[in-house]
């Protein structure tokens, strides 16, 4: 693929656009812990802010430790990303680091921003409780899954 590098930074870039568009309306529209009932019992829109890292890790971490985690590894991320698309020439593959950048973009700029993450999508059902989160994270969860999937595909040839 000629343009990966193109193609890599408009992904990037429109994840880390609606990231932070979303999360700017969240934050001006809501109360921290305040929610929008999208689906009684299931799904609402919840402002939440998240010191630690993905569904709370690390957030009773000494904060030295957790700042210097959760604003050292984005930065290693997308170095790791930009080493890996030089071998990369696939469009597939391209757009899974494409996702995993955009939105461990996203998140850092919120820690270095507000020193936390704003999460809203909050999902449960009965006892049952997901731990919110946000376009980033689901933006790198997609595209971890779609290198999953190409790994598992390459191991069955």
């Amino acid at each position: 693929m000629k343009n990966r590098y193109l193609v890599l930074c408009t992904i990037s870039c429109a994840i880390v656009i609606l990231d932070q568009i979303s999360k700017f309306l969240i934050v001006t529209n809501l109360q921290l812990g305040e929610h929008i009932v999208v689906i009684q019992n299931f799904f609402h829109i919840t402002r939440n802010h998240n010191t630690g890292a993905a569904f709370g890790i690390l957030r009773n971490a000494p904060d030295i430790l957790r700042l210097t985690l959760l604003l050292s590894l984005p930065i290693i991320a997308v170095v790791i990303i930009l080493n890996i698309l030089k071998t990369v020439s696939d469009k597939w593959r391209v757009t899974a680091l494409a996702l995993i950048m955009g939105g461990a973009v996203g998140n850092f700029i919120d820690r270095l921003r507000l020193q936390h993450v704003v999460d809203f999508l909050d999902f449960f059902y009965q006892q049952w409780h997901y731990p919110a989160f946000n376009i980033a994270d689901s933006s790198i969860c997609v595209g971890f899954g779609m290198w999953l999937i190409y790994l598992i595909r390459q191991t069955k040839k």
